[in-house]
């Protein structure tokens, strides 16, 4: 039954890449959430852990493994290219870095009408769309015969976002957008995407390493580890009362401001990092730590967190964990 408050919805999707000698990178595993019309949904975690091989996997940029993804209630996991030609202007991506994201040769007007273009604008709409989405990311006119390389890459990662609200979508992926951004520049990208928020009611599933960056700009977030999602929670429930591990630690990794207290949490042990390699010669990690996947670094863990399977139970309201010592 089609949920109207609900405009993405995952059911165990997963990722794996075939390596040679009978190698498998497992890059997502079973993550399954959902995420509410004129959300900001962050999925947050350490590099490595799949949140951008999953952002592509929503998209379909890449094919699953197993699992089903739901867009606007319609199952869109085996849908022909035909059908995904027809909602790729409803859900479109934003790219980490902004340098990577345009032709070097190609001036920044013409780039965005080209885009314009492919996705059935006229050419009369063309030029009025480009206008109004200039005005939306506070830059001028003089930026389009300009090239690439002439832009700063705010600037540049200002027009990335104009190009991928040219179709008005629904959803947009954000994949680590302000990362390769200095501090400053950071804050006014994150301030432009709130304020676009707030303009166009729009819902992004917002990726990055930077929990404080998640906390300032997002509704909810998904916590990552080695391809699972090990908590669920909106924000401030997340940064008042994290309930894994793994959470707390990356609260505590994450700087301070000034005058304020570090966040008190045992430290995971940094020799038993888990590889996400599965070899024929070697017992499989997933299966050894089916329990929990941090169990390995986790200061807490039991005999049980090794040996049971630990699915994701309710912490109060609209916060889930996959731990057996924080049900």
């Amino acid at each position: 039954m089609k949920n109207e408050d609900t405009l993405l919805r995952l059911n165990g999707l997963s990722k794996r890449f075939f390596q040679g000698a009978g190698q498998t990178v497992r890059a997502v595993e079973k993550v399954s959430f959902s995420v509410r019309r004129g959300e900001f949904f962050g999925v947050v975690g350490e590099s490595g852990c799949g949140k951008s091989t999953l952002g592509r996997l929503i998209l379909r940029l890449i094919e699953a493994s197993e699992g089903r993804v739901f867009f606007n209630g319609e199952d869109i996991t085996a849908a022909s290219k035909r059908r995904m030609a027809l909602l790729r202007p409803s859900m479109q991506m934003v790219f980490q870095n902004p340098f990577a994201s345009f032709d070097p040769k190609m001036p920044l007007g013409a780039s965005l009408e080209e885009v314009a273009r492919f996705y059935g604008l006229s050419r009369k709409e063309r030029p009025d769309r480009i206008l109004e989405l200039l005005d939306y990311i506070n830059l001028s006119v003089d930026v389009l015969p300009r090239l690439p390389k002439e832009l700063s890459g705010g600037q540049l990662q200002r027009l990335a976002i104009a190009r991928s609200l040219i179709t008005n979508p629904a959803f947009i992926v954000a994949d680590e957008p302000v990362s390769a951004l200095d501090v400053s520049v950071q804050a006014q990208l994150l301030n432009l995407l709130s304020d676009l928020k707030r303009r166009l009611n729009l819902t992004m599933l917002f990726i990055s390493h930077d929990i404080q960056v998640v906390k300032y700009l997002c509704d909810r977030a998904a916590v990552m580890y080695m391809g699972g999602v090990v908590e669920i929670a909106g924000v401030e429930e997340l940064f008042t009362r994290p309930l894994h591990p793994y959470t707390r630690a990356l609260i505590a990794s994450a700087p301070k401001l000034n005058g304020e207290a570090p966040y008190p949490v045992d430290t995971p042990d940094p020799k038993d990092t888990p590889d996400p390699v599965d070899t024929p010669d070697s017992m499989n990690p997933w299966e050894a730590w089916i329990g929990c996947r941090f169990a390995p670094r986790c200061p807490l863990r039991d005999d049980r967190c090794l040996s049971e399977p630990s699915l994701q139970a309710e912490g109060g309201d609209d916060h889930s964990v996959a731990c057996h010592r924080n049900r």
